[in-house]
Formats: C-alpha cells, sequence, structure tokens
C-alpha cells in the first residue's frame, strides 16, 4: 500500500509540474506567474509543458547575475525543514523515470559509495563557480533530465513560432553540444538500467542540497535495537533504492525518505526529535570484557 501511495504521488508530480497543455496551440513555453515559482525536484524549466521553474536553473541564473536567490531559499527551506529529502522519494519525476527504469531485466551493478561524492563536484563547479565567473549556466547546458524534457522535444517538434513565422528550432545551429547531450544522456539512460538511482546519487546537487536538512527536520527515521541489527538479515538494504544500511544511520543524508525499508518492523518514521537517531548508530560488540548485564563480572 505505501509503494502505491508513493508511485501516485511521484505520477503527480510529474503532472502538476508539466501540465501546460496550452504549449500545443501557443507553440511557446509557459511564461505566466507560475513559472517564477520553482518545485522542489529537478524538473527543466525550457520544457515545453513546463509550469515551474527547476532549482537549480534558478540558482545558477542568480550566480550569473551573482545576486542570493532568498525568495528561492525561504520556501524551500521551510520544506526541507519540514521533511528533509523525502521529495526525491516521494515526488520527483526523476526519480520514478530510474525507479521505473531498474525494472528493466538486465545485468545489475552496485555504485560504490565513494562515487556519492561526486556531486559536490557537480554542485560546486557546474552550479556554483562556472556560473558565477564565466556567466553560463552549464549545468543545464549538459543535464540529462533537461536534454530529454526540452532539448529532444524541442528539436523533433520544431513548431513555427506563431509570432514571428519561422521555426522555433533553427536546425542550423544545432551543434556539438547538442550531440554531447544526447551522448551523456545515453549514457546516464544505460547507468540507470544497471544501478540503482545513479542520478540521485551521483550527480544531482539538488539532492546533495537537501540531504543537509535530513538531520534535522521534523520528519525523521528510527531504527528500534539498531545495534542487534547485521548483515545476515538486511531487509532493508535489498529494497533501498540509495543502497545504505539504514540501522547504521538512521538519518543518513544520502536517505530519500522513499520509507521501503519500513517493511521491516525495527524502521520507525515519526515526527519529532527522535534524539536517538540524529546521529549514526554506534555498533557495539557482541560481548564486553569485564562487563555484564551492567555489572562488573567478578575475576
Amino acid at each position: 500500500m505505501m509503494e502505491l501511495l508513493r508511485r501516485i504521488t511521484q505520477i503527480f508530480g510529474f503532472v502538476i509540474s508539466h501540465a501546460y497543455l496550452r504549449v500545443i496551440a501557443t507553440k511557446q513555453i509557459y511564461q505566466g506567474p507560475l513559472k517564477a515559482t520553482c518545485i522542489p525536484f529537478v524538473t527543466c524549466h525550457a520544457c515545453p509543458a513546463a509550469v515551474f521553474s527547476c532549482p537549480l536553473g534558478t540558482i545558477q541564473h542568480y550566480m550569473v547575475i551573482r545576486q542570493i536567490p532568498y525568495v528561492l531559499l525561504g520556501h524551500l527551506g521551510i520544506l526541507l525543514v519540514a521533511v528533509g529529502r523525502m521529495a526525491c522519494g516521494w515526488l520527483c519525476p526523476v526519480g520514478l523515470f530510474q525507479d521505473l527504469m531498474y525494472k528493466i531485466k538486465s545485468v545489475k551493478i552496485k555504485i560504490p559509495h565513494r562515487l556519492d561524492y561526486f556531486k559536490y563536484a557537480t554542485l560546486l563547479g557546474l552550479v556554483v563557480l562556472i556560473p558565477y565567473l564565466h556567466g553560463e549556466a552549464w549545468f543545464c547546458k549538459l543535464c540529462p533530465p533537461g536534454t530529454l524534457e526540452a532539448a529532444i522535444p524541442w528539436v523533433l517538434w520544431n513548431p513555427i513560432n506563431l509570432e514571428f513565422q519561422q521555426p522555433t528550432v533553427d536546425i542550423a545551429t544545432i551543434g556539438l553540444l547538442f550531440f554531447i547531450k544526447i551522448a551523456i544522456l545515453v549514457g546516464f539512460v544505460i547507468f540507470i538500467v544497471i544501478s540503482k538511482r545513479p542520478f540521485c546519487r551521483v550527480l544531482c546537487p539538488l539532492g546533495l542540497i537537501f540531504s543537509i536538512f535530513n538531520r534535522f527536520s521534523l520528519i525523521r527515521m528510527k531504527v528500534e535495537n539498531a545495534s542487534k541489527c547485521s548483515d545476515k538479515c538486511n531487509l532493508c538494504l535489498k529494497d533501498c533504492p540509495m543502497e545504505i544500511k539504514i540501522y547504521e544511520d538512521p538519518n543518513s543524508s544520502e536517505c530519500i525518505r522513499c520509507l521501503k525499508c519500513t517493511k521491516c518492523k525495527k524502521v520507525k518514521v515519526g515526527i519529532g526529535n527522535l534524539s536517538e537517531s540524529v546521529l549514526p548508530a554506534k555498533r557495539l560488540p557482541k560481548t564486553v570484557p569485564g562487563v555484564m548485564s551492567g555489572k562488573q563480572e567478578t575475576p
């Protein structure tokens, strides 16, 4: 039941962020007041059906003009303080796409956890420093979801602009960058078929920003008797899209709060400061020399 509900909310996230069907008549992207609002997941603002802006595109825009996006930080901050990285697991269409593609029967591989740190370079390099120093939003130019949602649909459709009576995309302007974007997208699609959520784990700068709030949000995870959990069970790990052992760190920055791990009766989700789950669980050895049941052992 929980998984069905999550699928419904993921589909809702896709529909609400791609609801501008009038583009079929106007032949132009939506530029109304909602476009000034960011939705809390990755979605390309240049997609023909896009209604909202992407937080990453907005951050890059403010880096280019060298200002701080106070409004974006404010309304996202409220959400993140409430639920942490939960939007990644319950709303993001890119996450839904990865979940569905991974179901394709193929060779499967595990992503080494050391690659999780690559998204720090993506955030600092492509989202912050390059736009700030060179005035160009390079993450948007290379973003695989952006290529899938915007670049390919516009090039394939290429409607006549009603205002200028010319094709929206000048075919002569399609150059090397477009084919680089396609190559990155192809690699991305292959990667998500053979591994769990590689975009979330390795590339997504937005997930990295959201992850900071996992330890401080109102929604919290807890594992009862975590010290007794072991690799012999790992029921939580088997279904985890981020391949983490929640009993080692219930509020891990990598956790997207999809709640699939709650299949294990020990894993709980709640609201409030569950102090025992704020820091990673410290695993005790099975026996502590000289100590039994809290009393010192007599020699």
